[in-house]
């Protein structure tokens, strides 16, 4: 059975969400989710579905989506976090603030009732527990103390165990919970292990101010240990939470806090940020040997196609025309108003005639492919792919939106059926479907396993002059998912940063390889075009790698004859640098890592 791959599926006002496995096939980019069931030892593929509902969590939101992660049902979601810091060598950016949206999660269906608990002897915490979480969720106002009286060492293991004596998950019914307070006076970033032989190990981070999750991580640490990097702010306190993938897993865990030492970017590269947030003005003026186009003024533009400075570029007369970009993706509505007149045509083929005109090999072929359903409709229902579109080129006509690239002409390839989920071998086919009808630019906003299809696809693509800009993933993963981690050698790979310039907590990191060709742009709270003629707001990589790719268009127009190798290099040398302060570690002596004192239940 192929791999399955998916994309984010929000059916109202939600986010892409951080995934809940990274190690097996599964999407990126909205509640990405492990496409495995384990029946042993052994994990066996199993065709999986998204729809949406609203969850019955103990914490209420905006809105979830529903998954199936192997056999179980599952309901994801999670709030939003950007960490705040001045991160860009740019006067455009201040320090920005804490941005907390609610996300919460739940698998299996409602939160799993306490009624048949009964009293009874718990072990008691830890000589060095300080503050913590009761049964009840609320919080328990202890005193806090620490082993030494300077604080942690910049590295501190913990021993402990999660059993059935241990307080319930709230927001992952059916596993259980310790939670530790997490607190530095003054700052800075800490990295925080999960490890466990007995069960997959998974950690949340939880705002002790509203019980929100801010940040979480299945298999970021290698196998199924966790890994977060968090960036603390000064004086606020944060739970961290150590729980397990699966229900009723239990057994010992190590816990360990590090503050990694701080490293200079190499040639620019920000083990965070990559090279940096995608410039427009500048890529586009470096494309013909110019130097970075004149600042325009902000007004009258959105603040996300204001801080890649597209129009800065329009300025100079490039908007994307006779540039095509193949959205790869749940199809696309183009019948939108701020669409139709900006969707690709095949010229060659005669509408209606049942003949395949061309010769490519695709029947009536008009508008683009439905490798999902295997016919020459390739129109979105689900949403995704009319708003990646919408974000690249939604026409500047005076209503709604307008694209990175207003101009360009985009190619609706439907890879994903209406649920969001499809085969690697759908989305392989469409990649290189795309490039053979004469895609300059692909738009890859999903993600999944490795597949040596879609790898021979990517590199069919770039022999064919084709761009791929690939989704970074949303699992708040140290490096890109899958099919971004092949930008070490093709293409681009796109992280998420909101309006001032701080990296959303879903979004993955670009990692310690300076050869990953990895930029940021804009992915929180982006408004684009919705199938019925609607507009929505939504949050993800998937939202920040059309981005990129409209400025790739905007990249082709000015000089049509630029190769994989020069759109690369040109992206990466001309983004705005993050500042080497976001790699500055916390101080060790400001840190408190205590665990929360236990309330006695059966």
């Amino acid at each position: 059975m192929p791999d399955l791959t998916y994309a984010s599926l929000p059916d109202t006002l939600s986010a892409d969400l951080p995934g809940l496995s990274s190690g097996f096939h599964l999407s990126g980019l909205a509640g990405t989710t492990d496409g495995f069931s384990r029946l042993g030892s052994q994990a066996y593929p199993q065709q999986t579905a998204f729809s949406a509902r609203y969850d019955q969590d103990t914490f209420k939101n905006l809105s979830d989506i529903d998954s199936i992660s192997g056999s179980r049902s599952r309901s994801l979601s999670f709030n939003l976090s950007i960490s705040s810091s001045s991160i860009w060598d740019s006067s455009r950016f201040a320090s920005g603030s804490l941005f907390s949206g609610s996300f919460n999660g739940q698998e299996g269906g409602d939160r799993p009732s306490f009624a048949n608990s009964q009293p009874g002897q718990r072990h008691t915490s830890k000589s060095d527990a300080l503050t913590g979480l009761a049964d009840d969720e609320s919080l328990v106002a202890t005193a806090t103390r620490n082993r030494r009286s300077g604080g942690v060492n910049a590295q501190q293991t913990i021993h402990e165990s999660l059993s059935r004596w241990d307080a319930r998950n709230p927001t992952r019914p059916n596993t259980y919970k310790d939670d530790y307070r997490l607190q530095s006076t003054t700052g800075g970033q800490v990295q925080l292990d999960l490890t466990s032989g007995a069960f997959d190990a998974y950690l949340q981070i939880v705002d002790s101010r509203t019980g929100r999750v801010i940040a979480a991580n299945d298999d970021g640490g290698g196998g199924t240990n966790a890994r977060l990097t968090l960036n603390l702010q000064a004086g606020v306190g944060y739970i961290v939470r150590v729980t397990s993938y699966w229900a009723n897993e239990t057994g010992n865990y190590s816990l360990t806090l590090s503050t990694p030492n701080a490293q200079p970017p190499a040639n620019g590269f920000n083990s965070t940020y990559g090279y940096g947030l995608v410039n427009a003005a500048a890529a586009v003026a470096q494309s013909i040997g110019r130097t970075p186009y004149t600042p325009v003024a902000d007004a009258g533009h959105s603040w996300s196609n204001n801080l890649v400075n597209a129009p800065e570029v329009w300025a100079q007369g490039y908007t994307g025309r006779n540039v095509v970009v193949a959205v790869v993706d749940t199809g696309v509505d183009y019948t939108h108003s701020d669409l139709d007149a900006n969707i690709w045509r095949n010229t060659r083929e005669i509408p209606g005639n049942g003949i395949d005109d061309d010769g490519n090999g695709f029947v009536d072929d008009v508008r683009g492919w439905n490798f999902a359903n295997g016919n020459n409709n390739p129109m979105d229902v689900n949403g995704h792919g009319t708003h990646v579109a919408g974000t690249i080129a939604a026409e500047n006509n005076g209503t709604g939106i307008t694209g990175v690239a207003y101009n360009a002409q985009i190619m609706p390839v439907k890879v994903l059926g209406d649920d969001g989920s499809g085969t690697n071998l759908s989305v392989a086919r469409g990649i290189r479907y795309a490039a053979d009808n004469g895609a300059n630019v692909i738009n890859l906003s999903l993600g999944g396993g490795y597949s040596s299809d879609i790898e021979s696809a990517i590199a069919h693509a770039v022999s064919r002059g084709a761009i791929v800009v690939m989704a970074a993933g949303n699992e708040g993963a140290a490096r890109p998912s899958n099919p971004a981690s092949l930008a070490i050698q093709y293409g681009v790979s796109v992280g998420a940063i909101d309006s001032s310039g701080n990296l959303a907590s879903f979004s993955n990191r670009a990692g310690t390889d300076s050869r990953m060709q990895h930029v940021v742009a804009p992915g929180v709270n982006i408004l684009s075009t919705r199938p019925g003629g609607r507009y929505q707001s939504l949050n993800g990589t998937s939202m920040a790698t059309p981005h990129v790719a409209g400025v790739v268009a905007l990249m082709r127009q000015a000089n049509p004859s630029l190769t994989d190798a020069q759109v690369r290099q040109i992206l990466t040398s001309s983004a705005i640098r993050a500042s080497s302060s976001l790699s500055s570690p916390v101080d060790p002596a400001s840190l408190t890592l205590t665990l929360v004192p236990r309330r006695s239940r059966r």
